[in-house]
C-alpha cells in the first residue's frame, strides 16, 4: 500500500467482510433461537461477539433476549453493563421493555 487510498480500500474491504459475518452470525442466532435452542442461539452470539465485531448493539440485543429466554441474569446483567458503558441508552430501553413485555423480537 502506497497511498491513502490504498488504505482506505483495504479497510473498506476488511468492514464489509466483517458486516457479512456478523449478518451471517446473527441470521442464525436468530434462527436457532426461534426454534428454542437458546444455549445454541447464545453459544453462536459470544462466539460472534468475541471472534466478529463486539461494538455492534443489535449482537447485545440479541444476547439479552437470550439471556431472559434461558433465564440467565448473570448473562443479562453483562448485556445491560456493555450497553451502559457504551452509553447505548436507547438499546438499553428496548432490552427492559421486551423484559417487561415478555415479547422478544
Amino acid at each position: 500500500m502506497t497511498t491513502t487510498d490504498d488504505v482506505i480500500t483495504c479497510w473498506s474491504i476488511s468492514k464489509s467482510i466483517q458486516l457479512a459475518r456478523l449478518e451471517q452470525f446473527l441470521s442464525y442466532a436468530q434462527a436457532v433461537a426461534r426454534a428454542q435452542q437458546f444455549y445454541t442461539a447464545r453459544d453462536v452470539l459470544l462466539e460472534a461477539a468475541a471472534h466478529v465485531s463486539i461494538e455492534d448493539p443489535r449482537l447485545h440485543l440479541s444476547l439479552g433476549q437470550v439471556a431472559l429466554a434461558l433465564y440467565d441474569s448473570e448473562l443479562l446483567q453483562e448485556v445491560k453493563t456493555f450497553l451502559r458503558f457504551f452509553k447505548l441508552e436507547s438499546w438499553e430501553r428496548r432490552l427492559n421493555q421486551i423484559a417487561q413485555s415478555h415479547q422478544s423480537d
